[in-house]
């Protein structure tokens, strides 16, 4: 038996591909990456995809722990819109746990205007890891 494609649109094959990162995260089941990834093939060149899609392929390559490989799609995204909210929110955690955390908190300073609450979490987030308990706290 061959697995077939539900036919749907773009905006469907998007929200269906969230929800399935979503549910994989819930459940810890990491089929549901390989899910998400197909109902997004129908987008295969980066240079084309809509950064929407971009952002979802990085979600899942974090997810698999390809951090290089999530790094260079985001920055793909951000290449193409520098304050793209969802990518820098993205790319912060993964230059965390890589040991980034300059990049982290440039990216996370980034988010400042757009969303200044996700900015402030994600900047307490680094100083609780690199001895600045107090401001994080604060924060």
């Amino acid at each position: 038996m061959q697995f077939r494609l539900p036919a749907v649109g773009p905006a469907a094959r998007l929200e269906r591909a969230r929800r399935m990162i979503e549910g994989g995260r819930s459940l810890g089941d990491p089929r549901t990456l390989g899910y998400a990834e197909a109902m997004l093939s129908p987008w295969p060149d980066p240079d084309t995809a809509p950064p929407e899609v971009l952002v979802l392929r990085a979600t899942i390559e974090q997810a698999r722990h390809q951090f290089a490989q999530a790094r260079k799609t985001l920055d793909r995204v951000l290449a193409r819109n520098a304050a793209h909210p969802q990518a820098l929110l993205t790319r912060a955690p993964i230059a965390t746990v890589t040991g980034d955390y300059a990049a982290a908190r440039s990216d996370c300073g980034a988010l400042r205007v757009q969303a200044p609450d996700a900015a402030a979490i994600c900047l307490a987030g680094i100083d609780a890891l690199t001895g600045e308990q107090a401001r994080a706290l604060q924060t």
